[in-house]
């Protein structure tokens, strides 16, 4: 999906994934469920093609560092209180602020939603509160009043991309275990599966079964998620099956000597690039 477009208003950034409501993406990490404040929860990771200035309004209970900017600047009017669905009671929009933002730096950008009655539309830019205030720390204004240094401003830089990679960490850790815990209980190809096989999958986590099970390699679900660039990659999951050991126990009921086997498994998920 091309910048600049009906879809994407401008060129100053690049998009690096593109989220739509299906998705598990970062902003279900991050604190404050802000996926919900854009539009079908649909929305861009983006990072500046170079140095971006971004605008923001503020005023009352709203500071001048806060999480959601525009790429433009905007006046704090009526107009714009009902595309940006800003609640008189957050913010009495009467300041302007600005924030260079940097190459790198990843931007939430998408359109906004609907706030009580004010039903949004327009376009905005989210900057998790950590990424906004070690960017305040660095903006020309403040270095003039601290003096310029080269090495403060390095190791702001340093923060910034330590914070990012600890966020996509995590999103990236949950990405999986979510992934793999809907295809256990929920895969696209489980019922496909034999009765004995499937039992073993969605078991209570002992892994055992009282007849044979066939060890191999089982595809569970099939599946989509965003990569780089806005398009999307087809995966699948399986579950490697492999056997530990058997447990034999014979004992008597009545007259007749029971004798009874419990087959143990392990079972390792597999995520893989189709």
């Amino acid at each position: 999906m091309a910048a600049g477009s009906n879809d994407f208003p401008h060129n100053n950034a690049k998009i690096l994934y593109k989220y739509t409501p299906h998705d598990f993406g970062p902003l279900n990490v991050i604190q404050g469920d802000h996926y919900q404040n854009f539009i079908g929860g649909i929305y861009y990771v983006t990072t500046p093609r170079e140095k971006m200035v971004l605008h923001r309004l503020h005023g009352g209970k709203a500071g001048e560092y806060g999480q959601y900017w525009t790429h433009e600047p905007r006046k704090g009017n009526e107009g714009y209180r009902w595309d940006a669905a800003v609640l008189q009671q957050w913010n009495s929009l009467d300041k302007a602020a600005t924030l260079i933002v940097p190459e790198g730096v990843n931007m939430y950008e998408g359109k906004v939603s609907k706030q009580a009655h004010y039903l949004g539309g327009g376009w905005q830019i989210f900057i998790p509160r950590e990424i906004v205030n070690l960017l305040a720390e660095i903006q020309p204004h403040k270095m003039a009043e601290r003096g310029y240094n080269e090495t403060f401003i390095k190791q702001k830089i340093h923060e910034i991309n330590t914070a990012q990679q600890k966020i996509m960490q995590e999103y990236n850790d949950k990405l999986t275990k979510r992934i793999e815990q809907r295809a256990l209980q929920h895969g696209s190809e489980l019922w496909n599966l034999p009765p004995e096989i499937r039992k073993v999958v969605q078991g209570d986590g002992s892994n055992k079964s009282d007849g044979k099970v066939k060890t191999g390699s089982y595809v569970v679900h099939r599946d989509s998620i965003p990569v780089p660039g806005g398009g999307r990659k087809n995966i699948s999951v399986s579950v490697k099956i492999e056997f530990v050991r058997s447990d034999t126990r014979t004992y008597q009921s009545g007259k007749t000597i029971i004798t009874e086997t419990t087959n143990y498994y392990n079972r390792i998920t597999e995520i893989r690039e189709t």
